[in-house]
């Protein structure tokens, strides 16, 4: 039987900016969604700014409200390494030339790999986004755990509910990816590491409001199109791009503040233990 020390666990699993960027996300989810919440009398005014989203979101529930559905990244981030790892190795083995970087195999093989990921796991993003809009109500919330969410979305939509918003949730998946590899390998060097991410998500960000509202509109079939109308009906173009400070926000706070520390709190542990042996 294998024995997990301390140097092995800090090696297996160290925070990382999926977990620590919960209270962002959530921030963000009710941004999105917040017409829809005053429309189901779950809030009693739209929020001003994300500031003001945020203290309200305090105010009502507590820290507790920016954690929520902290499950989901818990879930996902494993899901994805061994998902996405599977589909490469077996993508490989077809294609060999795809193991080489800057090849058109190689941008094939992520896009294609994390596509594929993208439909599998695509419920589980349904599932999240519901949690990350529960509001309390006189203090209790809606959802208590991942399986309450879960029997939420089976008891009132059915298994297509798991499905809803399929086609811009992978569009915007897979457009994420492509100007990410592109990016990578394309733009200048102070344009790479953590920027392109910021660029390919910022790119993304309207379709990515517009899955958020897909997901939680309760009308029975309703198209992509009465939804972009929806959307532009209640805000214009800017409200395509709701989220966008906290997406901000969330880059520089997490990737150049949060992290950092994270990696160097990391290091230091690990020459501790090391020393130690």
């Amino acid at each position: 039987m294998e024995v997990f020390t301390i140097d092995k666990i800090l090696q297996t699993k160290i925070p990382s900016k999926n977990e620590c960027s919960v209270p962002f996300d959530r921030v963000k989810a009710v941004q999105r969604s917040q017409v829809l919440l005053l429309q189901k009398q779950k809030i009693s005014r739209l929020f001003t700014d994300p500031l003001d989203c945020s203290y309200q979101m305090y105010k009502t529930g507590g820290v507790y409200s920016f954690f929520n559905s902290v499950a989901i990244p818990l879930i996902r981030y494993p899901a994805f390494k061994g998902i996405v790892e599977l589909i490469r190795s077996m993508f490989e083995d077809y294609f060999p030339n795809s193991r080489k970087e800057q090849t058109k195999e190689y941008y094939l093989k992520q896009v294609f790999s994390q596509g594929i990921f993208g439909v599998i796991i695509h419920p589980l993003d349904v599932i999240g986004l519901h949690w990350r809009i529960d509001w309390p109500i006189n203090g209790k919330f809606q959802f208590g755990s991942l399986g309450d969410v879960v029997s939420y979305i089976w008891n009132t939509r059915g298994w297509r509910g798991f499905y809803s918003g399929f086609l811009v949730g992978n569009l915007r998946s897979i457009t994420n990816i492509f100007i990410y590899y592109y990016g990578w390998y394309n733009f200048p060097r102070w344009l790479k590491t953590e920027w392109v991410i910021t660029i390919a998500t910022l790119i993304t960000i309207p379709l990515d409001t517009i899955f958020a509202r897909m997901v939680l509109d309760d009308r029975p079939n309703v198209s992509y199109l009465t939804i972009i109308g929806d959307i532009y009906k209640e805000g214009g173009i800017p409200l395509f791009f709701a989220g966008i400070i906290t997406t901000v926000a969330k880059m520089l706070v997490i990737d150049y503040a949060i992290m950092p520390c994270i990696r160097i709190i990391y290091s230091k542990t690990m020459n501790w233990i090391q020393k130690k042996k």
